[in-house]
Order: structure tokens, then sequence, then C-alpha cells
């Protein structure tokens, strides 16, 4: 599950302007290989390329959302460890037998 890019309207206007620009920009440049005399195999190479290049940068979203999500619920366990770790040093701080002492029962 992919966390969404936008949660503001601002934010969906600035995305929305993003992809419109890289669309233009994408077509201008189609049409400069067209003119420039660039074959149809060339540029559905390009084009391929691109299209691989976009979904491998989406893999890679995924894959980083999915790690950052695990490195929180990693810290999140470190953190509920360390805690009980403190918690039962203040248990034998505060009136726990010392370490070296027997139990009162040998």
């Amino acid at each position: 599950m992919q966390k969404p890019l936008v949660k503001t309207d601002f934010q969906l206007k600035l995305l929305q302007h993003n992809v419109v620009s890289f669309v233009n920009k994408v077509e201008f440049f189609v049409r400069i290989y067209k003119t420039a005399g660039m074959s149809d195999t060339r540029l559905t190479h390009v084009e391929s390329t691109l299209a691989f290049q976009e979904k491998t940068i989406s893999d890679l979203s995924d894959v980083m959302f999915r790690q950052q999500e695990e490195i929180d619920r990693l810290k999140a366990h470190v953190k509920e460890i360390t805690d009980r770790m403190t918690q039962d040093e203040d248990d034998l701080a505060g009136g726990g037998l010392p370490a070296n002492e027997k139990p009162p029962h040998y």
C-alpha cells in the first residue's frame, strides 16, 4: 500500500501542475526528435526507456514507504524493550535483591 502523495488541495494542484509540465516537456522532445529525423524505432526505444524508469521510480517509492513503516515499527519495539529494561532496573534498585545476595529461602 503506497502512502498518498497528496494531503492538501495545494499539493494536489502542485502535483497536477508538475504532471502537466512533465507531459508538455515530453511532447516537446518527441516533436524535436521527429523533426530531427529520429527514426520511429529510436523514438520507441526512448519512450520505452522512459516508461521503464517511471515504473522503477514507482517501485522504489513503494519499497521506501514499506521500509519506513518497518523502521517506525522497529523503533517502537526498541523503545518498548528499553522502557521495560529501565523498569526492571528501577525495580531492582528500589527493593529487589542485590545481585550478590541470596534469597531468604536458602
